[in-house]
């Protein structure tokens, strides 16, 4: 849990950075609103007796409306029912807001659409609370004007209705380390030309009139996929900075552009991606670089997860395992066959659990290797020797004594040692926020734990 909080304090408190540094480049000036805390309610929970919530709510809130939620009455009509916890719930939400009302001045609770009923909830039971306050000295006052007030948007949807969400399976994570830039970058790019407009508009600070004349840039050729481009940049930069979001925009036109490894002919910007045989005069450029020791020495399962299509080394197992990423070259043939290929011999085939030996077999010239997971996530490597990598001074997940625990740990001891100096414009550091000193201890026990769980990130 305290892993959890800090990572998503940290992502929020990156995110609102960005926001800021979008807002000032489009000419928004700061303003007093311009203020924001991340709090946690065990702050206020772990002290607060159930009794004295009962007093002041349980006489008050009925059960009628709280039974005719549409939330409440799906629950009760489907499934296993509605725990007490689950009932419960909105009245907590409700508390929050009243705790946060009362010290922080808040009066506006905004949620998606499917937040109605608790929202509802929660400006019954900040009304409730209000009026009903034993200590006159303390008594808040209840005009218009100091309401509480409910504001809902709708929920985020495609243009078929399909709403986007890790249940419905199209999510993605403000986590670089779940969602890296190139990915969020490409997701964007994908996105239907009848989500566009509306999406710019959500997700950018854009002003209207640019947004118009963008989409009327492309629709005079859509297959260049412009509005989808602007939109990708705007996302990544908000969400990771706008250095990032320059290098993901790079990324993504040397792999899909026109320019490729060995040929300059014209072709589709998606034609490599879109089901034909990849041939060298249609394959991306490279992209990336990976050390000889890992093309050469390494597993299938940890080369697509340095690679970037899988999460981690076990994903890329699993994946390799069901035949969910494939390698171009000419399959089945011996060493050094790829030499010197001609164009339309190369072809993808499904990536099985070989001996990592085996991977030499698919080395184009003997230095390039193709991998590709579904329709568009492809990958152009160029395996370089050892020293030229260590001398790069770059790092692949997964790289021994690089990942995530590697990282937090070295931030541990920073902060022990009174040197820890945490900056959140910096796009590579870290996703955490670190706690108080006396806290510290907890922390390195849940790194010990995670480092047991999963090696490949230590």
């Amino acid at each position: 849990m305290t892993m959890n909080m800090t990572k998503i304090h940290y992502q929020l408190k990156k995110v609102w950075v960005n926001v800021e540094a979008q807002g000032r480049k489009y000419g928004y000036k700061k303003e007093w609103a311009w203020k924001r805390a991340l709090v946690n309610n065990n702050a206020w929970w772990n002290s607060t007796p159930l009794l004295e919530v009962l007093k002041r709510l349980g006489a008050s809130i009925r059960i009628g409306p709280m039974l005719s939620r549409d939330t409440v009455k799906r629950k009760l009509t489907e499934g296993d029912g509605m725990s007490f916890a689950e009932f419960t719930y909105p009245l907590m939400q409700g508390w929050d807001w009243w705790h946060m009302f009362r010290s922080r001045g808040v009066q506006m609770q905004i949620g998606g659409s499917d937040q109605y009923g608790n929202i509802v909830t929660g400006i019954d039971t900040v009304k409730i609370c209000r009026a009903n306050e034993p200590n006159p000295a303390e008594k808040l006052p209840e005009t218009e004007w100091d309401d509480p007030v409910g504001f809902t948007v709708p929920l985020l949807t495609d243009s078929s209705g399909v709403k986007f969400g890790k249940s419905a399976g199209n999510a993605v994570w403000l986590d670089k380390w779940l969602t890296n830039t190139f990915d969020l970058y490409g997701y964007f790019v994908r996105r239907p030309d009848a989500d566009v407009e509306k999406l710019l508009k959500l997700f950018t600070f854009l002003p209207l009139e640019e947004i118009h004349a963008k989409v009327e840039e492309h629709n005079i050729d859509p297959s260049k996929r412009v509005a989808q481009h602007l939109l990708a940049y705007e996302v990544v930069s908000l969400v990771h900075g706008e250095e990032a979001a320059r290098d993901a925009q790079e990324q993504h036109r040397s792999m899909y552009g026109k320019r490729t490894v060995t040929d300059s002919g014209e072709t589709s910007e998606y034609s490599a991606v879109e089901g034909h045989p990849t041939t060298l005069n249609n394959a991306p450029r490279v992209d990336m670089q990976l050390p000889e020791s890992l093309i050469m020495g390494k597993s299938i399962g940890r080369i697509l997860y340095a690679a970037g299509l899988a999460s981690s080394t076990s994903d890329g197992h699993r994946l390799a395992q069901q035949k969910g990423a494939h390698i171009g070259g000419s399959p089945g043939q011996k060493p050094n066959v790829n030499k010197g290929m001609l164009i339309g011999q190369l072809d993808f085939t499904p990536i099985g659990l070989w001996f990592p030996e085996d991977t030499k077999r698919f080395l184009i010239d003997g230095k390039m290797l193709v991998l590709r997971k579904g329709k568009h996530n492809v990958r152009i490597i160029e395996m370089v020797s050892d020293e030229e990598w260590e001398a790069s001074g770059k790092k692949y997940p997964g790289q021994p004594g690089t990942g995530k625990i590697r990282q937090l740990r070295d931030q541990l001891q920073s902060l022990k040692e009174g040197t820890y100096e945490p900056n959140p414009d910096d796009p590579s550091e870290p996703m955490i926020v670190f706690p108080k000193r006396k806290n510290v201890q907890q922390l390195e026990d849940k790194i010990e734990q995670l480092s047991k769980s999963s090696p490949q990130e230590s």
